[in-house]
This record gives C-alpha cells, sequence and structure tokens, in this order.
C-alpha cells in the first residue's frame, strides 16, 4: 500500500495533466523612445525581453498555447495593440532576431487611413511571418451595455464586422479579440461567442494557467504603462527575494550571436 502511495505521488508530480503550467501575457502599444503613456523605445523594449531571458523566461506565441506546446511555469506571450506603425521596427529589429512571434491586436477601421497606422499589405507581411492577428474592435469602442443599448450597429461593427473584415482582407481564420481598453462584460461575451471567437484578452494582471479549460473569454495580461518595475516585480520576484535584476546592457555583446536560443 506505501508503495502505490508513493508511485501515485510521483505519477502527480510529473503528469501534465497537473502541471504548473504558466504564461505571462505581456501588451505593448508604439515604439517611439518618446515620453507619453503606453509608448517604450525599441532599445527599452529590447532590454526587457532580454531581462526576462536572463531570469529563465521563455517566449512562446499564441499558436503554441492553443496547440498545448507549454510547459513549466516561466513563458512570455507578447501581445501588441493598435496597429501602430512602430510595429514594423518592432518586430524586424527585436522580435525576430529573438525568434518571437507576437500576437497583434488590430481595430480595423483605421488601417491604411493614417500615416502613423500600419497598411493592409504590411499586416499582410507580419502575418507572412507568423504574428498572430486579434481583433481589437471597429473603431476601438467601448463594448458594453450602453454601447449596446444606444447604438447597436457600432457594437456589431466592434465585435462582428471587424472579424470579418481582417479575415477578407489577411486570408486568415480570427478566433481571439482583443477587449479595448481592457473593458469585458457579459453582453460583450455574449456578442463574442455569437461571433465565433474563442479567446479574449482583458488588460487584469495576473497569469494564464495552462491548459485552457474555462473563461477564454476573459484571459489576463500584463500591461506596460512605462513603468517596468512594476511588471518585473510581479513577474520577475514574485514570491521570491527581490533581487536586483541582471543589467541588461552587460549580455549586449553581439545582437546575431546573443540572441540565438531565446525563442523556446
Amino acid at each position: 500500500m506505501r508503495f502505490i502511495f508513493i508511485a501515485l505521488l510521483f505519477f502527480l508530480s510529473v503528469s501534465p495533466l497537473y502541471a504548473s503550467n504558466k504564461v505571462y501575457v505581456l501588451v505593448y502599444h508604439t515604439f517611439m523612445g518618446k515620453k507619453i503613456k503606453y509608448d517604450i523605445s525599441i532599445q527599452e523594449f529590447q532590454k526587457q525581453l532580454l531581462d526576462l531571458h536572463s531570469h529563465g523566461f521563455s517566449f512562446i506565441s499564441f499558436d503554441d498555447i492553443k496547440h498545448g506546446k507549454v510547459n513549466g511555469d516561466k513563458n512570455i506571450l507578447i501581445t501588441i495593440d493598435d496597429g501602430h506603425r512602430t510595429i514594423l521596427d518592432a518586430y524586424y529589429s527585436v522580435l525576430k532576431p529573438l525568434g518571437i512571434k507576437p500576437l497583434l491586436g488590430i481595430n480595423t477601421f483605421i488601417i491604411g487611413k493614417k500615416p502613423y497606422v500600419l497598411t493592409w499589405e504590411e499586416l499582410q507581411q507580419l502575418t507572412r511571418e507568423g504574428c498572430a492577428i486579434a481583433s481589437h474592435g471597429y473603431f476601438h469602442l467601448f463594448i458594453n451595455d450602453e454601447l449596446y443599448t444606444k447604438n447597436n450597429r457600432y457594437f456589431k461593427l466592434e465585435v462582428f464586422e471587424s472579424k470579418k473584415m481582417l479575415e477578407e482582407k489577411l486570408g486568415i481564420t480570427v478566433d481571439t479579440f482583443v477587449y479595448p481598453f481592457g473593458v469585458v462584460n457579459d453582453i460583450g461575451k455574449q456578442a463574442l461567442s455569437q461571433a465565433g471567437y474563442t479567446y479574449a484578452f482583458t488588460i487584469k494582471w495576473g497569469p494564464l494557467s495552462l491548459p485552457l479549460a474555462h473563461n477564454t473569454l476573459e484571459l489576463p495580461r500584463y500591461m506596460y504603462q512605462n513603468n517596468w518595475n512594476s511588471i518585473a516585480n510581479a513577474i520577475i520576484y514574485k514570491n521570491k527575494k527581490r533581487t536586483p535584476a541582471r543589467e541588461p546592457e552587460k549580455i549586449l555583446v553581439s545582437t546575431t550571436h546573443q540572441l540565438k536560443g531565446i525563442h523556446q
């Protein structure tokens, strides 16, 4: 009997079903290097990712999450909202060399209409590179009861038309929504289900526990707001003594060499 008990404990400790698999989802917006909320420079962005890597974190894609290819509790998914044109620089100068495939939240109405946002051709290019695409609404409006009641046409544009437009323009299936302003409620989740979304992201802080079994229309993310320390303390130093992080500058030796092998 004692042998059976020990064997059971061993099974539970190594079985994937009981493994503590977690992902910390980070959300960024623009990469201009200006002192405005939610913005970050390309250089600081790279330092943050290298900081995470130096503390043992791996970078995974949203497809990895969907297909059960994530192990352990030190995983990072990068998401970028709004479709600002600086995503191109961030992707080709930082993310691609690191082997990182971000999830891009796109509010469709503005794409190709302003010089500071991506064009549809650029979005197609990023899709071919392996970047995942999520709807971030049509006009980027609050998905709430007020919009549903006072302007139901706009409500449907946010949820249904944005998905349809992304699928038609990019030739992909869109099963993920990113709530504008992080606002989520029952009427919104009900509409997302009707539209055919399987996943949706908020900006509530907390890790994703895998496998995703329930509440997939209210997934948490950590939003960068010009304060990396708050995120580092929540992720890197969670449940451990807060010792100073290894300085990212000291591991910036040669971009092609030292960036190898960072992607899981």
